[in-house]
């Protein structure tokens, strides 16, 4: 990753997503810095969802996004990977147009497109 920076990852978190999902993967991503020489980490991660702040998962913890959908699609970073999560909510979040609309919006701007879980349903 030498003279790159940090490829950005976008993690959708929505009402009753499990932790899990959220924050296994980005775990995993975050881990990377140990392992590749850096400045940069070689994943810059966010957590996104319809409005920044709160968003409680199906266990009731909550989980911060540090962003809105708006926030995104109004940025010009370009996403490297756009991660969905899954969980208990998804059949609801299914159904959210701000949600779906956000994806149609942004995974044309990402490289690659994944989903966790029960949210292989969004990427199809």
């Amino acid at each position: 990753m030498s003279g790159q920076g940090a490829r950005r990852v976008v993690m959708v978190a929505y009402p009753g997503v499990h932790n899990l999902d959220v924050v296994g993967p980005l775990e995993i991503l975050a881990t990377t810095k140990f392992f590749v020489p850096g400045p940069p980490a070689p994943y810059g991660i966010t957590i996104v969802a319809e409005e920044a702040g709160v968003v409680e998962a199906s266990s009731g913890l909550t989980i911060t996004a540090s962003m809105s959908y708006d926030e995104v699609l109004g940025g010009r970073d370009e996403i490297d990977t756009l991660m969905i999560a899954g969980g208990h909510g998804s059949s609801s979040a299914l159904k959210d147009s701000a949600l779906l609309g956000f994806l149609r919006a942004a995974a044309p701007r990402a490289r690659r497109v994944a989903s966790i879980c029960t949210c292989l349903l969004y990427t199809s």
